[in-house]
């Protein structure tokens, strides 16, 4: 469903009058976490990356961590997802979908993880700068981003409401289709 040019005139018209102003998603906010959240996502995948094929390279560890490479990689491949799903940037429910899908995925990885790096006394020190940090970090990016989105979409919803209930609409059929959510 496409707004109408107009509509979208409208609004932005109503916000400029009204003072109205909130975080966009093709703000610089929005992009510059979207790009450090992909920054977060390619140290992540490079990481996964080195584990697989460090563990694949030979038999006898293939054989030990086999289970461990299977979740690495169902794992990934739910980040991979998650990072499709965010890309519908106009819908509420991609948002949060993603946002759910990349933290779940974030703490099986880290749990993975956390029992491959485990010592007598702890966690390795090379656990906290290789995965968890990058995990973390990917997670509370994502939350940032799924609030900013939402709250965009919602705002801007409430605001073509407002324009469409103060516009008569007799003529015009695509009034009702204008909501994105």
């Amino acid at each position: 469903m496409k707004i109408n040019d107009e509509i979208l005139q409208k609004v932005s018209l109503y916000e400029e009058k009204h003072g109205i102003v909130y975080a966009k998603t093709d703000g610089s906010l929005y992009k510059t976490l979207k790009g450090l959240y992909v920054l977060a996502f390619c140290y992540t995948m490079v990481m996964n990356f080195l584990f697989v094929i460090g563990n694949v390279m030979s038999e006898m560890r293939f054989e030990i961590f086999k289970n461990t490479v299977y979740m690495v990689l169902t794992l990934s491949a739910g980040l991979i997802l998650s990072l499709v799903i965010i890309g519908f940037k106009k819908y509420c429910w991609a948002h949060i979908a993603g946002f759910l899908l990349n933290t779940a995925a974030c703490m099986g990885l880290t749990v993975v993880y956390a029992r491959q790096l485990e010592d007598v006394i702890g966690y390795k020190k090379s656990f906290y700068w290789r995965h968890f940090v990058p995990l973390c970090l990917m997670v509370l990016l994502n939350l940032v981003i799924t609030v900013i989105a939402v709250r965009a979409i919602l705002k801007f919803n409430k605001n073509c409401k407002t324009v469409i209930e103060n516009t008569s609409c007799e003529t015009d059929d695509t009034c009702e289709s204008t909501i994105l959510v």
